[in-house]
């Protein structure tokens, strides 16, 4: 079985389908030619950014292609690994400052029983952490809400409710005009608002935007927004706007992003003793610093990563099928009957990465090692296996449109896990997790106990 598409019916439509399974304006069929559709359909416009009614290019958004290539030419190569790692320095500072307040605040010395120490809402300590180094890595310094311990102003409720209110919009595009594309909405939309001023002040604060030289201070870090004004200052495609646009889908997605994978992994891990075993022995034991360097991790903790790996695959942080709209030709999916042009479709993550064929007959168990080669295996089988399971990964997207962000994702996942296992022993309260479907599946009552591991260790 192949991945899943979410067809909404037409008129068209009337025939039967194979392997199909329908839900509520949708059917699902698997096929492997899911890779031809390309055209964006109008699901895209529940997530456009307006300013004064007048709508602003947007790279998640943009529908035409040639102008997404446009508006993303500029700020491209400000997203390559090779680029973002440059802004390690300050994700370590981020990441000391989320080891020192747990430290501070719920870890208990290395001779006491782990589950005596106070719990530990987790959760909201890494989504904490997601917003500060997505603002430092953005802005060139944190929110600052690690250090207050609080969802200071009601930052990420505020942006979860704007985020949220999209996803009956993708669904219901009509509903777009009365929230979105009406002037007046400013007036009402407090939530999508506060975000937007969020920004804009870190724009304004940043001397040299626009009418200034723009020259960067000598003694500070480079920063994202540099790379959005000096290209603004190279292209003629970007302006005010846009670099408003492009800090907005950073720090708009990037804080679920992180932070889903996030409590995904430290949940599942303290669930499943053994590879809590293997992953704290992986790291511990690998010679390596606290915060770690990206490129160590890759290198040294192969584990880890297929931990990662395996708890974006088992809750992917998008719950919705990103939408696309057949082609003029349609398509002639094998065995099947034509898709005619103009219908839509969609892949979903969390039905695709479930596939017993692609992933095993345990697709539906938190399984790491099923990305690292078993013992029976050949090297050819293995590198044969993974690349299948990898080409049908969705879980940052896919594609020309994979997100955009990912490789920044990745190299927070990996140095914050890698440190907080290294630093602090773990154990769930054994409650439950409760999720949540709303464009992002996000998680909370991720609670745990916590011990230091050396007494009075601190992060240098």
């Amino acid at each position: 079985m192949e991945p899943l598409l979410g067809i909404k019916p037409t008129d068209e439509l009337k025939q039967p389908w194979k392997n199909m399974i329908k839900v509520p304006q949708q059917q699902e069929v698997a096929d492997n030619d899911s890779k031809e559709i390309r055209l964006q359909s109008a699901f895209y416009d529940a997530f456009s950014q307006h300013k004064r009614g007048k709508r602003i290019p947007a790279l998640f958004s943009l529908r035409d292609e040639e102008l997404h290539s446009s508006i993303l030419r500029p700020v491209a190569q400000a997203y390559w690994l090779s680029a973002l790692l440059n802004y390690e320095a300050l994700v370590d500072t981020v990441i000391k400052t989320l080891l020192d307040a747990l430290d501070e605040r719920f870890a208990i010395p290395e001779n006491r029983d782990l589950r005596q120490g106070m719990a530990c809402d987790i959760g909201q300590w890494l989504q904490f952490f997601a917003c500060d180094a997505i603002t430092a890595i953005t802005f060139g310094q944190p929110m600052g809400l690690l250090q207050s311990g609080e969802d200071m102003s009601d930052f990420i409720q505020r942006l979860d409710k704007a985020i949220d209110a999209d996803a009956p919009i993708s669904q219901m595009p009509w509903m777009g005009y009365l929230k979105k594309k009406n002037p007046l909405n400013r007036f009402f939309a407090k939530d999508s608002n506060f975000t937007v001023s969020f920004v804009e002040d870190r724009i304004r604060e940043r001397p040299g935007h626009l009418a200034l030289s723009g020259e960067r201070d000598a003694h500070r870090l480079e920063d994202l927004l540099d790379k959005y004004i000096s290209a603004e200052k190279s292209y003629d495609i970007v302006e005010d706007g846009l670099v408003r646009s492009y800090a907005m889908s950073t720090v708009a997605s990037g804080s679920d992003s992180i932070s889903i994978p996030l409590r995904s992994v430290i949940y599942l891990v303290l669930r499943n003793p053994n590879v809590y075993e293997k992953v704290t022995h992986e790291v511990r034991n690998a010679g390596l610093q606290s915060p770690t360097q990206f490129r160590d991790v890759l290198e040294s903790l192969p584990y880890l990563g297929a931990v990662i790996k395996e708890a974006l695959r088992l809750h992917p942080p998008v719950g919705l099928g990103l939408e696309r709209t057949m082609p003029d030709t349609g398509l002639q999916l094998k065995n099947q009957p034509l898709i005619p042009s103009g219908t839509q479709v969609s892949v979903c993550a969390w039905v695709v990465h479930l596939d017993h064929e692609i992933f095993g007959h345990d697709s539906g168990d938190f399984v790491p090692e099923r990305w690292l080669r078993a013992d029976e295996e050949t090297y050819t089988e293995y590198t044969e296996r993974l690349a299948r399971m990898q080409r049908f990964d969705f879980s940052f997207g896919h594609g020309s449109r994979t997100c955009i962000g990912k490789n920044m994702s990745l190299i927070l996942l990996y140095k914050v896990l890698a440190s907080l296992f290294m630093e602090l022993d773990m154990v769930s309260t054994g409650e439950k997790w409760m999720t949540r479907n709303s464009w992002f599946v996000r998680q909370w009552n991720v609670k745990v106990h916590l011990r230091r591991r050396r007494e009075g260790s601190k992060i240098e």
